[in-house]
């Protein structure tokens, strides 16, 4: 708290007896918070080897204010006060992945390209890229490649070779200035492993980042300290609230769409299985030799993001989902009421259509999956799916096998040909 004032105030104020200072903190959601790290972190400890002690952060905000509602900056300040949650800086991982398809989205930020949409296909397959006189070949973290798939897949799997790939398509320029735009500061360094989170980060500056697309757009400034005043009720200070827009309505609820799904099908999908009910959305993040565990979401009412790992920055060996995940879900769970009909609200300049997700074209009666997307207007596809569009040749070749079959209603052309114009005058 000390250094927040001394941000706010004078050095010879911040230091005078008999200020009284007024935070944003909400009291339930920090007696929450800190009930939820400690749970989490004995659970991750239990049965463990290892001697150096699990560290953990948890900070939780208003998107609609800004204001700190729960700080949690480790397992227990009388032994370590260290603030990690506002003070510590490490690399996000596969949480930094949702700046990477914000300037693919983005028809501001693609540049030359086409802006892609969240069923646009994008490649997972092995990679190589020449860095220098090296050679980075960056690897899923489960050593599958799905090939060809959809964006929103890409992210909600956390593909990495696909997010690299789209990085260097949109360039590294266009994405370290999304995270730039969104209140990422520090080092963006333009190397293609950026679009794997090695850039550092602290868990307020991500989480506060993330709490823009929870907002509709808009960035607001984490605000911890409300007001001082002095030890004779005269107002040193208060916090004005400041805003600015940063990414319109309709990206910022295709990026929520696309972190949705992380939480549904995606790696996130944890929060769901523990119970988790009502319109939520996050990621993931996994460092490198799994050093580092995020996860960093949202519901319709507040944006949290908990790391966990180690002060010596030695090797955790635990996932984002094994150990920042169930820490966040604990906190959100219990620090609010989700109603399982709410719903993230739609802007305006989003319209929905259905379409087949390997193609991203609209779905037809012959496409076997058909998908509900969200597409910011003008960019909705107009043409209908021709990867799964019978053929007069398919055709003819139901009639010629159903006449060789001699009239025979059980033969198996004769049926395709039924199916056929069964599907045409449904």
């Amino acid at each position: 708290m000390g250094r927040t004032l001394e941000r706010v105030l004078p050095a010879e104020v911040a230091e005078a007896p008999g200020l009284s200072v007024f935070t944003t903190i909400d009291a339930e959601a920090q007696r929450q918070a800190e009930r939820a790290v400690r749970k989490g972190i004995e659970a991750l400890e239990r049965g463990r080897k290892g001697k150096e002690p699990i560290q953990a952060a948890l900070i939780a905000i208003d998107p609609t204010t800004g204001g700190v509602r729960a700080l949690v900056g480790g397992r227990d300040y009388a032994s370590s006060p260290l603030d990690r949650a506002i003070r510590s800086r490490r690399q996000p991982g596969s949480a930094f992945k949702p700046f990477v398809y914000l300037a693919a989205l983005d028809p501001t930020r693609s540049g030359p390209i086409p802006a892609r949409t969240v069923v646009s296909q994008v490649e997972d397959n092995p990679l190589s890229v020449r860095v220098g006189r090296d050679l980075w070949q960056p690897a899923n973290y489960d050593e599958s490649y799905a090939g060809m798939l959809p964006v929103e897949d890409a992210l909600a799997d956390s593909r990495n070779t696909a997010a690299v790939r789209v990085a260097l398509d949109v360039g590294l320029d266009a994405v370290a200035q999304a995270a730039a735009d969104l209140g990422i500061t520090g080092t963006l360094p333009r190397v293609p492993a950026l679009a794997l989170g090695v850039s550092e980060t602290s868990l307020i500056e991500l989480t506060n980042a993330y709490g823009v697309f929870a907002s509709g757009g808009m960035l607001r400034p984490a605000t911890l300290v409300s007001a001082v005043t002095s030890s004779t009720g005269e107002t040193l200070y208060a916090a004005t609230r400041t805003e600015r827009r940063v990414i319109t309505p309709g990206m910022a609820y295709l990026m929520t769409h696309l972190l949705e799904r992380v939480v549904d099908v995606g790696t996130g999908r944890g929060a769901r299985e523990a119970g988790l009910e009502g319109p939520a959305a996050g990621k993931t993040g996994t460092t490198d030799q799994e050093r580092d565990a995020w996860f960093v979401g949202y519901t319709a009412d507040v944006v949290a993001g908990v790391w966990v790992g180690l002060d010596g920055n030695s090797r955790l060996g635990m996932t984002g989902a094994r150990a920042a995940l169930p820490i966040w879900t604990d906190f959100v769970k219990s620090s609010t009421r989700p109603d399982p009909d709410r719903r993230f609200p739609v802007p305006e300049d989003i319209v929905w259509r259905d379409v087949d997700p390997a193609s991203g074209e609209l779905a037809t009666g012959y496409c076997p999956q058909v998908r509900r997307a969200p597409f910011l207007v003008g960019t909705e596809p107009a043409t209908q799916c021709r990867l799964h569009r019978p053929t007069w040749q398919d055709v003819g070749e139901d009639v010629d096998e159903a006449i060789r079959e001699g009239g025979r209603a059980v033969g198996g052309g004769a049926r395709r040909l039924r199916d056929w114009f069964g599907r045409i005058f449904r």
